[in-house]
């Protein structure tokens, strides 16, 4: 008896594409291409393309100068300082002179004009308001550093957003590629699988219709 030479042998299955969407569009496809090499692809949207330029447009412009400030800037955050500090003075002496002129009056109604309780007092006053100014003055400084310090959290806080955007971006891709890979791996895989089980069957097949009876699985 020969063999059945009306079966066909099982053809190696080609490579069967993929592609991921989401929603209806498709994100990433797997493929051969035309020199036989398996090739992933992410396809970016064009709104996706567009955020990633102006992402790294705004990066590209804030990095080199993040810690320069302007002249106007500087005196923007001078003239708010300046008229905090005014406003300090004004409010410092609007209580201040009352008391000193109400005490000051006191010791003259009293003939202690010229002794040396009044110049004690007078000292006394001198010191308290020196003080008040110098503590305004340090405030005005302080002011300046609050104002330069939120700039700077700021600055670099939209620097973190524009980098994590992008790495955001960069981790989609990578997740729908390895996807669209490991659907296109796992679908021509189990297509190889089919076609050995097939030839095996098929080797079996052709050993019997020629009287053999001996028949060892390829795979």
């Amino acid at each position: 008896m020969g063999k059945n030479d009306s079966v066909e042998v099982p053809t190696v299955p080609d490579f069967t594409p993929s592609t991921i969407k989401y929603g209806d569009t498709v994100i990433a496809q797997t493929y051969k291409d035309a020199n036989g090499n398996v090739v992933t692809e992410y396809l970016q949207s064009e709104e996706d393309k567009a955020l990633k330029e102006w992402r790294q447009s705004q990066i590209s412009e804030l990095e080199p100068n993040i810690n320069v400030f302007s002249d106007e800037l500087l005196q923007q955050w001078e003239d708010i300082a300046t008229a905090k500090e005014n406003q300090s003075v004004e409010q410092f002496n609007a209580l201040w002179d009352p008391i000193a002129k109400s005490t000051r009056e006191d010791l003259w109604s009293r003939g202690l004009a010229d002794s040396s309780i009044a110049a004690d007092v007078q000292k006394n006053q001198d010191e308290v308001k020196a003080d008040a100014l110098e503590s305004i003055a340090n405030d005005y400084t302080a002011e300046l550093q609050d104002l330069e310090n939120n700039e700077l959290s700021n600055r670099y806080a939209y620097l973190y957003y524009l980098n994590d955007g992008l790495e955001n971006m960069t981790q989609d891709a990578f997740t729908a590629m390895t996807t669209g890979l490991l659907s296109s791996n796992t679908t021509n895989s189990n297509n190889i699988d089919t076609w050995k089980t097939l030839l095996n069957q098929y080797n079996y097949e052709q050993s019997n219709s020629s009287g053999s009876s001996w028949f060892y699985p390829l795979f």
